[in-house]
């Protein structure tokens, strides 16, 4: 019927696509192998990027609350739930890649700038035009000093109105599995923003600062709600659907 004619045609949008999905950092071997393909199966990429937190310029001031006496760093957080991204919409007929699967990143693919975080956030935007990327997603955990400031947040690409619908959608379906969530979308200043392809965007997924919410992003199963309410916002963009999903 009508949820078997919707499955089929998300299958159809989805197998056009090609996800490259940017977890912050990147396995250079396989990096490699994908530099061979001369002709990818896939028209579309998105590429999904998880934060390595010691990379990040707010590292130090955050760490005692990224690195929340459980042992969990934030970059972990990110990769889990980047790894549940990938499952969720391979599953659906689309191509996926991760830009790493371990703890490493891309500094090695640049010479410049001086910075190691530098040479990596440029070698993740060159690498999403080198492959065509027609959708970049950046996945991240926030802190901040006020305590209280809790929910996802999705930020988008300035003078884009492709960006901010995609970061809307995404927004819309954070907000299904975090009911407190009271966060609008943003324009993002970010390197990644303003350098990877059109349509990026970047997701806070929540505030490790906030009691609760640290709590919940230790969790794998958050992890996996997470990832498919990101995923739910991607198909919404794919097949068209700007209005809330019955």
């Amino acid at each position: 019927g009508v949820r078997f004619a919707h499955a089929r045609g998300l299958r159809v949008a989805l197998r056009e696509a090609r996800f490259l999905l940017d977890v912050m950092s990147v396995d250079g071997r396989k990096l490699d192998a994908l530099a061979e393909e001369e002709h990818p199966p896939y028209r579309l990429v998105a590429w999904v990027d998880a934060a390595p937190d010691d990379l990040l310029p707010s590292y130090a001031a955050a760490k005692r609350a990224i690195h929340d006496g459980s042992g969990l760093l934030e970059k972990e957080i990110n990769l889990a739930v980047a790894r549940h991204l990938h499952r969720y919409l391979a599953q659906r007929g689309a191509k996926v890649y991760l830009t790493r699967n371990k703890d490493t990143d891309l500094s090695h693919l640049e010479t410049v700038p001086r910075t190691r975080q530098g040479r990596d956030l440029l070698a993740r935007a060159r690498l999403a035009h080198r492959y065509g990327a027609e959708a970049f997603i950046s996945l991240h955990v926030n802190f901040s000093r006020n305590r209280q400031e809790r929910g996802g947040i999705a930020f988008y690409q300035r003078d884009s109105a492709k960006s901010r619908l995609l970061a809307a959608l995404i927004q819309e379906e954070l907000k299904r599995v975090q009911p407190e969530n009271r966060q609008t979308i943003l324009w993002g200043n970010f390197f990644l923003l303003r350098h990877a392809p059109e349509p990026a965007v970047l997701v806070e997924m929540g505030f490790l600062s906030h009691p609760v919410e640290r709590r919940l992003l230790r969790e794998p199963e958050y992890w996996r709600l997470l990832a498919e309410a990101i995923g739910r916002g991607v198909e919404r963009y794919f097949l068209g659907r700007e209005g809330n999903p019955p």
